[in-house]
């Protein structure tokens, strides 16, 4: 098979990794933090990158370690013809030889596949959500999952829930899937008195319920805009500030949909933010609302707990797992039970105190240095398989 290599315990391997989502949202953190992980792990040797040249290069340059990886021009479009043709080439002309290889979001090469693997899946979103996506591109996610499944020596899944969703769809990869929970970072904590100073806008938005995330209907923001709509008519001034991605096709029907109630005014979509900008907002929102209807982990629920928010969230999919006893665990079609929490909240400081400190204490159970160091004993497993 390509990329097949030779290693042994206790000797230091050479791995590859598609790097394309380096910089994205969501799985960009994931291949960050696992790819500087690489680098400090002293039984990995040379890398080999998949991705845009000057992108990684200027990664590469801004940690140090230009001598320590390869990097190969690689189509950003995944699950494609064009990216699965590119690795064909490179494999037949021996560019891709590794004694393990890392893809980190599902999408694998189907010919001329390394022998030895490890394919990361963060969720069955094309798949379980196929309105989200075009027949073409559930169709090509459903492929790769079948592929990952067979080929990989094992996967990774985010959540547990991720982990059942793999095996209902592909019964035979029970034995090879492990769940390896993502993280969050130090720089998600509670603001100090200094730093608070330099919250101008978030503060200036106060009171508000705060989300995070894309603008896709699995959000379920419009369930969002209803919590907003039951709060203020019991004569509160509360807003609904939304941050992180841009406005798709499906916001205007949100928008819409905040008109009918008498609440656009009260919506504030601010688009993509700073991580500074973004602690700030979570230190000082009334509750951090995530009603999603799916999520393959939720890794705003760990950094707005992390960062001292109180969290109402779904009941649904992986978010349970990630939020444990550190919030309210809500329907996400229960609007009113969201505006009841918000109330409770508001009118009962012990309360909301007392899901502050169960919060950070959940979040704090998840940690990047865990989520990569597990990470890195599967891929040196595999390379020594």
């Amino acid at each position: 098979m390509a990329g097949e290599g030779t290693a042994g315990p206790g000797r230091r391997v050479t791995l590859g990794m598609d790097a394309r989502a380096v910089h994205s949202t969501g799985v960009g953190r994931y291949v960050r933090e696992v790819l500087a992980a690489l680098f400090a792990d002293p039984r990995f040797g040379r890398l080999v990158l998949l991705g845009e040249p000057d992108e990684l290069h200027a990664l590469l340059a801004e940690w140090g370690t230009e001598g320590q990886a390869t990097v190969l021009p690689f189509p950003r479009s995944w699950s494609s013809h064009r990216a699965q043709l590119a690795w064909a080439r490179m494999a037949a002309r021996g560019q891709t030889r590794a004694d393990v290889w890392h893809f980190p979001f599902s999408d694998v090469p189907l010919l001329l596949h390394p022998r030895r693997s490890v394919v990361t899946v963060h969720d069955l979103i094309p798949i379980k959500l196929p309105g989200l996506v075009r027949r073409r591109e559930r169709i090509a996610s459903t492929i790769v999952l079948h592929a990952g499944a067979r080929l990989a020596w094992r996967m990774i899944a985010d959540s547990e829930s991720t982990r059942r969703d793999i095996v209902s769809y592909v019964p035979g990869a029970a034995k090879k899937v492990e769940v390896v929970p993502l993280g969050v970072g130090p720089s998600f904590r509670p603001l100090e008195p200094a730093e608070a100073a330099h919250c101008s806008r978030a503060q200036g938005l106060r009171p508000y319920l705060f989300c995070v995330g894309n603008r896709f209907p699995h959000k379920n923001h419009v369930a969002a805009v209803d919590t907003l709509a039951r709060v203020r008519a019991g004569g509160s001034a509360m807003r609904l500030v939304v941050a992180g991605g841009t406005a798709n096709a499906h916001w205007p029907h949100v928008m819409r949909h905040a008109e009918a109630l008498g609440v656009a005014d009260a919506v504030v979509d601010l688009g993509k933010v700073s991580e500074t900008e973004l602690r700030c907002l979570y230190a000082h929102c009334t509750a951090f609302l995530f009603p999603s209807l799916y999520e393959g982990f939720g890794l705003p629920v760990l950094e707005a707990m992390a960062c001292g928010a109180p969290v109402i969230a779904s009941n649904r999919t992986s978010v349970p797992e990630v939020m444990g006893e550190g919030g309210l665990s809500v329907d996400p079609g229960d609007s009113q039970a969201m505006a009841d929490a918000v109330a409770r909240l508001e009118r009962d400081p012990g309360l909301r105190a007392e899901w502050i400190r169960k919060g950070r204490e959940q979040a704090a159970r998840f940690t990047w240095e865990s989520t990569t160091q597990r990470t890195m004993e599967i891929l040196y497993r595999a390379a020594c398989s």
